[in-house]
């Protein structure tokens, strides 16, 4: 009996963790990323954390950091697809 219960607790430890490593849809974030053509063409981005990328993200929207193309390139994004976009280079396997 305790082995079976120790084996759920850590199969929901798992699945938790799962669930919060990846912060929006990879596929959503596909289409948006496909405006991205720098970073989709150098794969620059590809296999970083989702965290990172979404905050860099955040920062270029609030008007923070260079290059400016990345700055205007934010402006409209929405945090969800921020997220998503997000998720789709952190799911990239590293060049």
């Amino acid at each position: 009996m305790r082995i079976a219960a120790l084996t759920l607790v850590l199969a929901l430890f798992g699945l938790t963790a799962v669930a919060l490593a990846q912060i929006g849809d990879p596929a959503a974030g596909e289409a948006v990323a496909k405006r991205c053509t720098c970073h989709t063409a150098k794969h620059d981005l590809d296999g970083k954390s989702a965290d990172w990328i979404a905050q860099k993200m955040r920062d270029y929207r609030n008007g923070q950091g260079t290059p400016y193309s990345m700055v205007v390139m934010s402006k409209n994004l929405t945090d969800q697809q921020i997220n998503d976009v997000a998720s789709y280079f952190a799911s990239q396997p590293k060049p």
